[in-house]
C-alpha cells in the first residue's frame, strides 16, 4: 500500500503498469525500456481519490491505466500551493521585514 499525493510516483506506477500490458503485445521491447521484473499487473493495483471525504477509483480499469487527468490535477494544485508560498514569501520580504 502506497499513500501519496506525488504525481511522479503515480506517473511511475502508470509506467510500470503500461509496461506490463505493451508487455503481452511487445515482450522484448518492452523489456527493453523496463525490465519485466518490475511490470505491474493492473489486475492487482487500486488507486483512489479521496474527495469531500469519498474514495473514487481513478485507475481506468479498461485501459489498465491511472487516469491521467488525476495525475496532472495533484501536479497543478501542488503549483497553486508553491505559488501562493511564494507570494506569501514576497509579501513578507516587502512589507514584513520593515
Amino acid at each position: 500500500m502506497i499513500t501519496t499525493h506525488s504525481p511522479y510516483i503515480l506517473s511511475s506506477v502508470n509506467n510500470l503498469m503500461y509496461a506490463y500490458n505493451m508487455g503481452k503485445i511487445e515482450g522484448d521491447k518492452t523489456e527493453k525500456i523496463i525490465a519485466k521484473e518490475y511490470w505491474l499487473n493492473p489486475e492487482d493495483v487500486s488507486c483512489y481519490s479521496f474527495e469531500g471525504g469519498t474514495a473514487v477509483e481513478i485507475l481506468n480499469r479498461g485501459e489498465g491505466l491511472i487516469n491521467t487527468e488525476k495525475i496532472d490535477s495533484v501536479s497543478r494544485l501542488m503549483g497553486e500551493e508553491f505559488d501562493q508560498l511564494l507570494a506569501l514569501d514576497v509579501e513578507f520580504n516587502n512589507h514584513g521585514a520593515n
